[in-house]
């Protein structure tokens, strides 16, 4: 058994691996990115592949020649910025590197599944905190921006295309992440609240807090990464899109009150322009109703938001 893994060295990716060496000893990992990770599992069942899922040609060789069983697609660029550079560039990861992986994988005769990993973005932020309401995955889907209008297209063009694969495949409609191996990268210029939140308390510094309040299904990385594991190696699959996350509506000013009880120092300002992080409620998202995945794969979140944290800081360098 061999498990294929492109954006292996990002932020999902990282968490991925680490759960797949662990889980599946006796499957060979195979973590294809742009560059080598110094992150990367050291076991022997894992090895680097360098691929950049623009390049068609690469795509196609590497799946003959790799012959995986399984993959995941998790590579993508989410800088949230609508410069047309930008928009381009992250069109041409997140969606022509889609096309190009789903038919490298349908030429290679080699896959039982694979998982195109989506995210909660197509679902659309929410203008106020009180229309957070719960969404299943036929929830209407409202994707706004070049990195939510591209994974909306990619699960579309999975849909186009299965009858073709040759193979099941299902999106994961992922929703806000944190844990290990969060950083900052060309392709992930900005980094979570709860990632700033930990590095100002790390280094033992004051941060400044503007804004009103923001709601997200926050889930712990290791928790998405059983996830994805579980949709990759269920017996069988009643649907094509499940959403993957904790459940739970989360406030930010919750998730600064559990860092405060850690130790870390906070002065709240109305000057939006001298705040480090400033809350936006418009950027809200709605919790993600995953009764799906849990029914279909026997998934549970092992973290909620409070004990998710607290091995956040127990596990973090000093």
């Amino acid at each position: 058994m061999t498990i294929f893994v492109t954006g292996a060295c990002g932020f999902i990716g990282l968490n991925l691996l680490r759960h797949l060496v662990v889980a599946h000893p006796e499957a060979t990992v195979l973590a294809a990115d742009l560059i080598e990770d110094d992150c990367l599992p050291k076991r022997g069942n894992c090895h680097f592949e360098k691929l950049d899922v623009r390049d068609r040609e690469t795509c196609f060789r590497m799946f003959k020649r790799v012959k995986p069983t399984h993959f995941v697609h998790a590579a993508a660029v989410t800088i949230a910025d609508d410069t047309e550079a930008c928009a381009q560039w992250m069109r041409a990861v997140n969606f022509d590197g889609t096309v190009n992986v789903l038919d490298a994988a349908a030429d290679s005769d080699s896959i039982r599944r694979g998982i195109i990993v989506s995210s909660s973005a197509v679902y659309g932020t929410q203008r106020n905190v009180s229309d957070c309401v719960p969404c299943d995955e036929s929830h209407p889907l409202n994707p706004t921006g070049s990195y939510a209008n591209a994974k909306h297209d990619a699960e579309l063009l999975m849909t186009l295309r299965e009858a073709t694969l040759g193979f099941p495949i299902v999106a994961a409609r992922v929703g806000p992440v944190y844990g290990p191996f969060e950083r900052m990268r060309p392709s992930r210029p900005r980094t979570s609240i709860i990632q700033q939140l930990l590095a100002a308390l790390l280094q033992e510094r004051t941060v400044r807090i503007g804004g009103s309040d923001m709601h997200r299904d926050w889930t712990h990385a290791s928790d998405v990464a059983a996830a994805l594991d579980n949709l990759l190696f269920a017996p069988d699959l009643a649907h094509r899109v499940y959403n993957v996350g904790s459940g739970d509506k989360v406030s930010s000013r919750e998730i600064i009150s559990l860092f405060t009880e850690q130790g870390l120092r906070v002065t709240w300002t109305d000057d939006l322009d001298h705040a480090e992080i400033v809350l936006s409620e418009q950027d809200s998202r709605a919790p993600l109703i995953i009764e799906r995945l849990k029914r279909d794969t026997g998934f549970a979140p092992r973290f909620n938001i409070r004990s998710g944290i607290r091995a956040l800081v127990e596990g973090s360098p000093s």
